[in-house]
């Protein structure tokens, strides 16, 4: 029984779709599922095309912002900019100073002036206003202080 080529076109044609859509499945499930994948590949999946809306008046975090003191109090800007990240890379930052990772603490440490150490890290609040004008910046507030042990690392 000969092969029709065909036949053996769509058999592999069909075969490729699957094997995308399964992991584009495995992408997209597997937050929900507590794997480590899908969580870094924004825009494509783990966006929230269809988050809540807001009404006149309410206040929208947009993101954090980091900020260092070193040890005689001078204040380090540690903007997206000076760090040399995009949005997302910034926000991920932010998250993963605040649960302690030694690593982003390190990173931080970089972007101080030479002979100086960092004290703490701030992280805070950068709101705005949503208004029939349009947003409105808000006050930013301290949200959370990381202090930092005299060799710049974590206390």
């Amino acid at each position: 029984m000969p092969i029709d080529a065909a036949a053996a076109y769509r058999v592999l044609v069909s075969i490729f779709v699957g094997f995308v859509l399964i992991l584009q499945m495995v992408v997209s499930l597997g937050p929900v599922f507590g794997l480590e994948i899908g969580t870094r590949f924004w825009p494509i999946v783990n966006y929230a095309m269809y988050s809540r809306s807001f009404e006149d008046g309410d206040t929208v975090e947009i993101y954090r912002i980091l900020d260092g003191v070193t040890e005689n109090g001078e204040k380090v800007e540690l903007s997206m900019d000076v760090v040399g990240m995009h949005l997302w890379q910034y926000r991920d930052l932010g998250r993963d100073l605040e649960n302690g990772n030694r690593d982003a603490i390190e990173f931080v440490a970089t972007f101080v002036p030479a002979g100086q150490k960092l004290q703490e890290i701030r992280i805070m609040s950068f709101p705005i206003a949503v208004t029939r004008d349009g947003p409105i910046e808000q006050e930013s507030q301290v949200l959370a202080i990381i202090p930092l042990s005299k060799s710049g690392s974590l206390k």
